[in-house]
């Protein structure tokens, strides 16, 4: 919901280079973002038992780490799964001891997943946990968990978006309509006042590091819908 600050604000529109290679797969310059992701982490402990890696035989242990690993790959299973667009990822891991010579007695790593709606989300993150149920007792593992965010996604106005639209279409250029995997700026923005984006193409969607670029004719058109999208929302919207 808007809020009083935004009242004389009529939009804002934001500029980013997309940071993955949806574009570049489709080698289209620019795209028009109609909403931004919600992000679900939390904070987890897989607890095994700890015990030296020699004498301890394999049909006796409770590993950790190969419970983990287990897990990790249930997480890549059910967002790979056909027609998903929610992504979940395991960026993490703390081992304990940490040591060559014994078994891994407790993990703790960070879980990821975001999605363009809750439903998708909290349904991929439903059904991860009763597989990991499944490798926990079957490996003889506790596991324990703490939600430390959960992002609402952001539906961008309506308006705005379809103006974009009309002006790439007016322009002739070819665009995508795509969501934001990454949380930006125009997601806060729009707890002001009427928001959106518009993505350039990244090259292999490198971010953050400096094999960053985008390639300045795709710079050039996606510029080009913002000029051009800014004086039409200017003339269209009262």
């Amino acid at each position: 919901m808007m809020t009083e600050m935004g009242k004389n604000k009529k939009a804002f529109i934001e500029l980013h280079i997309e940071q993955g290679q949806r574009l570049e797969s489709e080698n289209i310059s620019m795209a028009v973002i109609n909403r931004v992701v919600g992000t679900y982490r939390s904070k987890v402990r897989v607890i095994g038992q700890s015990n030296h890696s020699g004498t301890t035989m394999m049909e006796h242990r409770k590993d950790a780490l190969t419970a983990v690993a287990e897990m990790i790959l249930e997480v890549e299973r059910h967002c790979q799964e056909s027609g998903s667009s929610v992504v979940g990822t395991v960026g993490k891991l703390t081992v304990f001891p940490n040591a060559a010579n014994i078994i891994p007695g407790q993990i703790d790593f960070i879980y990821e997943v975001r999605g363009e709606t809750d439903e998708k989300i909290q349904h991929k993150v439903n059904v991860i946990q009763r597989a990991w149920k499944e490798i926990a007792s079957k490996r003889k593992v506790d596991i324990q968990q703490q939600v430390f965010l959960d992002q609402q996604p952001v539906v961008l106005d309506e308006d705005i978006v379809h103006i974009l639209q009309s002006t790439a279409q007016m322009m002739e250029e070819p665009f995508m309509t795509l969501p934001s995997m990454a949380i930006h700026d125009a997601a806060h923005m729009a707890m002001i006042t009427k928001s959106a984006m518009v993505f350039v193409k990244s090259i292999d969607g490198k971010s953050h590091c400096p094999e960053e670029y985008s390639l300045p004719k795709d710079i050039e058109k996606a510029g080009n819908l913002i000029l051009q999208g800014i004086m039409n929302i200017d003339r269209e919207l009262t």
